[in-house]
Protein backbone atom coordinates (compact mmCIF):
# COMPACT_ATOMS: atom_id res chain seq x y z
CA UNK A 1 0.00 0.00 0.00
CA UNK A 2 1.25 3.49 -0.82
CA UNK A 3 1.27 6.47 1.50
CA UNK A 4 -1.18 9.11 0.32
CA UNK A 5 -0.23 12.58 1.60
CA UNK A 6 -3.65 13.99 0.61
CA UNK A 7 -5.40 11.33 2.73
CA UNK A 8 -3.08 12.07 5.67
CA UNK A 9 -3.96 15.75 5.29
CA UNK A 10 -7.69 14.89 5.30
CA UNK A 11 -7.31 12.73 8.41
CA UNK A 12 -5.35 15.42 10.28
CA UNK A 13 -7.94 18.05 9.38
CA UNK A 14 -10.61 15.72 10.72
CA UNK A 15 -8.66 15.34 13.96
CA UNK A 16 -8.41 19.13 14.29
CA UNK A 17 -12.11 19.61 13.59
CA UNK A 18 -13.57 16.75 15.65
CA UNK A 19 -11.13 15.97 18.48
CA UNK A 20 -12.45 17.65 21.61
CA UNK A 21 -9.57 16.43 23.75
CA UNK A 22 -10.74 12.84 24.18
CA UNK A 23 -9.32 11.73 20.84
CA UNK A 24 -10.96 10.62 17.62
CA UNK A 25 -12.32 7.08 17.47
CA UNK A 26 -12.41 4.71 14.50
CA UNK A 27 -14.15 1.33 14.23
CA UNK A 28 -13.59 -1.59 11.88
CA UNK A 29 -16.99 -1.72 10.20
CA UNK A 30 -16.44 -5.14 8.59
CA UNK A 31 -15.39 -6.63 11.95
CA UNK A 32 -18.37 -5.05 13.73
CA UNK A 33 -20.86 -6.33 11.15
CA UNK A 34 -19.71 -9.95 11.48
CA UNK A 35 -18.76 -9.90 15.17
CA UNK A 36 -22.12 -10.81 16.73
CA UNK A 37 -22.65 -7.43 18.40
CA UNK A 38 -26.09 -6.25 19.46
CA UNK A 39 -27.95 -3.93 17.12
CA UNK A 40 -27.44 -0.95 19.45
CA UNK A 41 -23.69 -1.54 19.70
CA UNK A 42 -23.40 -2.00 15.95
CA UNK A 43 -25.28 1.22 15.36
CA UNK A 44 -23.01 3.22 17.66
CA UNK A 45 -19.78 1.72 16.24
CA UNK A 46 -20.87 2.14 12.62
CA UNK A 47 -21.31 5.90 13.18
CA UNK A 48 -17.54 6.16 13.71
CA UNK A 49 -15.13 6.53 10.76
CA UNK A 50 -14.31 3.15 9.18
CA UNK A 51 -11.03 1.62 10.29
CA UNK A 52 -10.49 -0.19 7.01
CA UNK A 53 -7.07 -1.36 5.75
CA UNK A 54 -6.29 1.97 4.09
CA UNK A 55 -7.21 3.99 7.17
CA UNK A 56 -5.38 1.63 9.56
CA UNK A 57 -2.23 1.77 7.39
CA UNK A 58 -2.23 5.57 7.33
CA UNK A 59 -2.98 5.91 11.05
CA UNK A 60 -0.05 3.60 11.83
CA UNK A 61 2.19 5.64 9.56
CA UNK A 62 1.00 8.89 11.15
CA UNK A 63 1.66 7.50 14.63
CA UNK A 64 5.16 6.38 13.64
CA UNK A 65 5.92 9.89 12.33
CA UNK A 66 4.66 11.54 15.53
CA UNK A 67 1.62 13.17 13.92
CA UNK A 68 -0.87 11.38 16.19
CA UNK A 69 -0.73 9.48 19.47
CA UNK A 70 -2.61 6.25 20.14
CA UNK A 71 -5.02 6.72 23.05
CA UNK A 72 -6.79 3.38 23.53
CA UNK A 73 -8.04 0.54 21.41
CA UNK A 74 -9.13 -3.02 20.78
CA UNK A 75 -9.25 -5.22 17.66
CA UNK A 76 -12.43 -3.55 16.46
CA UNK A 77 -11.96 0.01 17.72
CA UNK A 78 -9.08 2.50 18.06
CA UNK A 79 -8.83 6.03 19.37
CA UNK A 80 -6.07 8.52 18.56
CA UNK A 81 -5.22 12.09 19.53
CA UNK A 82 -3.52 14.60 17.29
CA UNK A 83 0.03 15.25 18.46
CA UNK A 84 1.89 18.57 18.33
CA UNK A 85 3.70 17.20 15.27
CA UNK A 86 0.34 16.77 13.52
CA UNK A 87 -0.60 20.39 14.17
CA UNK A 88 2.82 21.51 12.90
CA UNK A 89 2.50 19.36 9.76
CA UNK A 90 -0.89 20.88 8.97
CA UNK A 91 0.44 24.40 9.53
CA UNK A 92 3.36 23.73 7.17
CA UNK A 93 0.98 22.39 4.52
CA UNK A 94 -1.26 25.45 4.82
CA UNK A 95 1.72 27.80 4.57
CA UNK A 96 3.04 25.90 1.53
CA UNK A 97 -0.33 26.27 -0.21
CA UNK A 98 -0.45 29.98 0.64
CA UNK A 99 3.05 30.53 -0.77
CA UNK A 100 2.07 28.73 -3.98
CA UNK A 101 -0.99 30.96 -4.35
CA UNK A 102 1.05 34.11 -3.78
CA UNK A 103 3.57 33.02 -6.43
CA UNK A 104 0.76 32.22 -8.90
CA UNK A 105 -0.88 35.59 -8.27
CA UNK A 106 2.47 37.35 -8.68
CA UNK A 107 3.17 35.57 -11.96
CA UNK A 108 -0.34 36.27 -13.23
CA UNK A 109 -0.04 39.92 -12.19
CA UNK A 110 3.36 40.24 -13.87
CA UNK A 111 1.90 38.77 -17.06
CA UNK A 112 -0.87 41.37 -17.09
CA UNK A 113 1.64 44.19 -16.52
CA UNK A 114 3.93 42.90 -19.28
CA UNK A 115 1.02 42.57 -21.68
CA UNK A 116 -0.07 46.13 -20.90
CA UNK A 117 3.44 47.45 -21.43
CA UNK A 118 3.86 45.58 -24.72
CA UNK A 119 0.51 46.80 -26.01
CA UNK A 120 1.46 50.49 -25.55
Amino acid sequence: MRIEPKYIHELLERFEAEDNGAGLSFSDHAYIRKGGYSEAVQESYLKLPDLNKRCRFHLQHMEARGLIDAAVGTDDWLSFKIAPGGHAWLEEERNRKLHKRIIRWSIAGAGVVLTALLMQ
